[in-house]
């Protein structure tokens, strides 16, 4: 995929997630935005489509075969220390090229979901 069409999807997703925190319909998004719904609708599949296959693309490489575990496997013994009491929290942080994201455990589904999204878009 190109430099352009990467931008342009990049900019539909960013879009798709204005109109979710906005709560606004595909119609009414397509209305405020001045395009068809159907316009709109492709675009939406478009950026779906884009990041399933980044998805399979990561997966296909990420999975390797099973090599069988010797009988004289033992699990190492590690040492966990807790952290002070004031830099302890709970949810998931994300770095990711120099940025940070922080999701609550009480975040939004749909939310968390639009951040995967554009997250597996981004460069």
């Amino acid at each position: 995929m190109d430099m352009k069409e990467q931008i342009k999807l990049k900019q539909w997703a960013a879009d798709m997630a204005e109109q979710k925190e906005l709560g606004m319909t595909n119609k009414q998004w397509a209305e405020y935005k001045g395009m068809s719904v159907h316009g709109y609708e492709y675009r939406c599949r478009r950026v779906r489509k884009a990041m399933q296959d980044i998805i399979d693309e990561s997966s296909s490489r990420e999975l390797l075969p099973a090599k069988p575990i010797s009988s004289s496997a033992e699990f190492a013994r590690i040492e966990v220390k807790a952290l002070p009491e004031e830099n302890t929290f709970s949810g998931i942080n994300v770095r990711l090229a120099g940025s940070s994201i922080h999701i609550a455990p009480d975040s939004n589904e749909e939310h968390i979901r639009l951040i995967l999204e554009v997250l597996s878009n981004a460069q």
